[in-house]
């Protein structure tokens, strides 16, 4: 079981390299967990970091003790956590864990759901809003959609939260 102040940031992806290194698919924007001085590995326990850096866009990471590619291959899949006072957080920002039980409000401020969970499609992050017995999918980058604090703002159209869009 993950501790709850332990925050997702990410999944162990391909190996990199031949000396214990891995990219990690992170759920939000992978300059923030370039700090990360340790990590939780799901059903590993805590590492420290020995290096992380980004490659691209993608963060690569090495762990202290994880020294070979043989090592390394045994972790891919695994979910990567920090804890939540590690992670730096820029005025206005937002961690997604955060939105999960947000309630939703239109354009006329009346209620029309609670946030029930945010997907990471790869393509785009999704809220999944709960209203009544019905799950909806909202982009949260869209142009429509305002994150206030413990509040979120979405401009209701036509077709948005219709009984047809529903998962």
């Amino acid at each position: 079981m993950i501790p709850e102040d332990l925050i997702k940031i990410g999944l162990i992806g391909q190996t990199h390299a031949l000396k214990g290194a891995f990219k990690i698919r992170a759920v939000d924007d992978p300059e923030q967990i370039l700090k990360l001085t340790r990590v939780y590995v799901a059903t590993r326990g805590w590492f420290v970091v020995k290096k992380l850096e980004l490659h691209d866009t993608t963060p690569i990471l090495q762990l202290v003790g994880i020294s070979s590619l043989e090592l390394a291959t045994k972790l891919i899949g695994l979910e990567v956590y920090a804890h939540k006072d590690e992670l730096p957080l820029e005025e206005d920002a937002f961690y997604y864990h955060d939105l999960v039980g947000c309630k939703v409000i239109d354009q006329n401020k009346l209620e029309v759901g609670v946030v029930k969970d945010v997907m990471d499609t790869g393509i785009q992050d999704l809220l999944v809003i709960t209203r009544g017995d019905k799950d909806y999918l909202v982009p949260v980058q869209a142009p429509y959609v305002r994150v206030l604090t413990n509040l979120i703002e979405v401009e209701v159209f036509p077709g948005l939260l219709d009984d047809n869009d529903s998962k």
